[in-house]
């Protein structure tokens, strides 16, 4: 159980940091960043899937927040 809360707020924190990460690099490399010579507009839509599909920080949050006992 301990494992498991842990793994949701780590999931929780990676949804929004890697999303500003890779704004900030995209930032960094300018217009390059959005052409097809450059893959840091793959790696924005990847990170954004990531965070939408497999577990939204809505969705780990509640679970978090629940006492230990129903958990």
């Amino acid at each position: 159980d301990r494992a498991l809360a842990a793994a949701r707020a780590a999931k929780a924190e990676v949804n929004a940091s890697a999303v500003e990460a890779v704004y900030a690099g995209m930032q960094v490399f300018g217009g390059i960043a959005q052409t097809w010579e450059h893959p840091a507009h793959l790696y924005l839509r990847r990170v954004l899937v990531g965070a939408t599909v497999l577990a939204t920080t809505a969705d780990l949050l509640p679970a978090l927040a629940a006492p230990e006992a129903t958990r």
